[in-house]
């Protein structure tokens, strides 16, 4: 066969395994399980919704589950392209390699009744029930399926209000990942949500005034805060994140789908930057993923494993290895195209030049050519911009003014070499955390 039939076919196979993927995870899901259709689902939430106790939280998962079938009716019916600027959603590429399209009711708003439904739990006494939704069993399944929510609704129209859920949405998820390895770590016998109950028991039992000792029992236990103590997203941006700061934020949902990317960036005056994107994955990224990560481990075990006694076995050794990581540092380089340059115009601006300066003729007294110079000698005096910026950090910046840069990894992102990419070569300062909300209390604690 040729060339081109070989790279058809393998196009063909690509798409095939795609749809199929989609279509999988389709049938997968909960909702399509227990009923015929999203328009039932929606009828028989909307029936109990009224059924549950005002102040009970068994209401608001209700709502976010009609919510969520709200939104997924209104994907159904390609009515939430322009959400994220994506003109297919996975439900639609599902059904196109159907014989037969769904029948789709365009005479009704679907996407403005899932926004609806979202918006209900944002008003009245919704949202002081959400924030004391501190039920251990729900809370942080709850935080993710709300967050993700927002997200979705709100996309490319709203980033401020996507990129805080999306702090949310990532900080939900990694505290899943770390009370599933504190409880894998603990005694079956004695699990640490055990160990906050017997705390609390303690310091009702003790009936004692002596502050120190209840001190010790109340605030032995941290665990807790951990997983369900967050500090407000309003305090993150107003009070401790500072100037010239930027956040990118890369995670992935539970399933692999799809990217949400979102960005975030601080300048010197307090004004807010962001974007925002989604990308659904094609079976080809996942592979070069899993590819660039397994190339990195093997480099690592390698490195590892490889004996060397003086500082040139050593030098050799990582020279031996320098070509390798270029590589793979090229192939991330060209895998995040999609998104690194609508980044890169943030990070690194085209510079304006600046207009030559206006001659003064020397000889002239008074008039608009003495002010001009007398207005820059009280400059002078005083300090010009450029000058107090230098005076404020010395560190050489791009463009943008960005002096560090945090990077908030999906858990099966990092191994990657985030920081080698060519836009953040100028930004002085990169670090890593878990979510926002740890990083915020990392900055709290300093």
């Amino acid at each position: 066969r040729t060339t081109l039939q070989k790279k058809n076919l393998t196009a063909s196979v690509d798409n095939f395994m795609r749809r199929l993927t989609l279509k999988v995870e389709a049938e997968s899901q909960l909702t399509k399980q227990r009923f015929d259709s999203y328009e039932k689902a929606s009828s028989i939430l909307s029936s109990v919704v009224n059924s549950f106790p005002s102040h009970s939280h068994l209401k608001i998962v209700c709502k976010l589950a009609l919510a969520k079938v709200k939104r997924l009716l209104a994907y159904y019916n390609k009515q939430m392209g322009k959400v994220w600027g994506i003109s297919k959603s996975p439900e639609q590429m599902v059904y196109e390699s159907d014989e037969e399209e769904p029948k789709k009711n365009e005479a009704f708003d679907y996407k403005s009744d899932a926004l609806k439904g979202i918006m209900d739990l944002l008003t009245g006494e919704q949202p002081k029930m959400i924030e004391l939704f501190f039920i251990p069993e729900y809370s942080l399944d709850f935080g993710l399926n709300f967050s993700q929510e927002m997200i979705e609704n709100f996309g490319l129209m709203n980033p401020d209000i996507t990129f805080e859920y999306l702090t949310r949405y990532q900080n939900a998820i990694h505290l899943k990942w770390l009370k599933r390895i504190m409880k894998n770590a603990a005694s079956s016998t004695h699990r640490f949500f055990i160990l906050e109950r017997l705390s609390k028991f303690s310091y009702r039992s003790l009936r004692t005034e002596n502050q120190s000792l209840t001190s010790v029992v109340l605030n032995d236990f941290k665990l807790s805060d951990i997983l369900y103590k967050n500090i407000e997203y309003r305090t993150i941006k107003t009070e401790l994140l500072p100037n010239n700061s930027a956040y990118l934020i890369l995670q992935m949902p539970p399933n692999e789908l799809f990217l949400y990317i979102g960005f975030m960036h601080i300048n010197q005056n307090r004004e807010f930057k962001y974007h925002m994107q989604k990308y659904y994955f094609k079976e080809k990224d996942q592979a070069e993923i899993k590819d660039m990560i397994d190339s990195i481990n093997s480099m690592k075990l390698e490195l590892q494993r490889t004996p060397h006694t003086t500082a040139k076995d050593l030098a050799d050794l990582e020279a031996r290895y320098h070509n390798r990581s270029k590589e793979i540092l090229q192939r991330l380089e060209d895998f995040c195209s999609f998104f690194m340059g609508s980044i890169d115009a943030i990070i690194n601006p085209p510079v304006q030049e600046e207009p030559e300066p206006v001659p003064v003729d020397p000889k002239a007294k008074g008039g608009a050519a003495a002010k001009d110079a007398g207005a820059k000698d009280k400059d002078k005096k005083k300090g010009g911009p450029g000058e107090i910026q230098a005076y404020q950090s010395n560190l050489p910046t791009p463009s943008s003014g960005i002096e560090s840069l945090v990077l908030l990894l999906d858990e099966r992102l990092t191994a990657l070499p985030w920081e080698g990419l060519q836009a953040f070569k100028k930004v002085p300062v990169i670090s890593r955390d878990f979510s926002m909300n740890i990083y915020a209390k990392r900055l709290r604690n300093i």
